[in-house]
């Protein structure tokens, strides 16, 4: 796995959130040659429909948030890099796609537990860079 950072500043307002989701500071993470992943920190007013609190990292791809439908995250653990889909309509309704292909629904709990991994993840390679 191949770690790349970059610095492109962005402000998004997600319509889904009427307005309350703010998205900046991102940088891009090259999960492999041909998957780029982008993360971004959540500066929103208030919860983003239960799944992110005000300054909790989040991983979006980019496209994906501008339009205002499902916010994607990519997680990474010992073992894979995990993609999983939040449909904003229906929050705890999320899909994770393993690499190898195979799907399974994800509770909203375990979500929770993945993005604070992989905001663990992005500290420790901020700090060693």
């Amino acid at each position: 796995m191949t770690e790349k950072f970059e610095m492109p500043i962005y402000i998004c307002e997600d319509s889904k959130t009427k307005g309350n989701a703010y998205f900046t500071e991102f940088k891009y993470l090259e999960v492999d040659d041909d998957n780029e992943a982008h993360y971004g920190i959540c500066f929103n007013d208030k919860d983003i429909e239960g799944i992110a609190d005000k300054g909790d990292i989040i991983v979006v791809e980019k496209d994906a948030m501008i339009h205002g439908e499902y916010t994607y995250v990519f997680t990474i653990d010992e073992k894979d890099i995990r993609f999983g889909v939040f449909n904003l309509d229906n929050p705890k309704d999320i899909v994770i796609d393993f690499k190898d292909g195979e799907k399974e629904r994800k509770s909203y709990g375990d979500i929770q537990e993945n993005i604070a991994l992989l905001g663990k993840y992005i500290k420790t390679i901020k700090e060693n860079n």
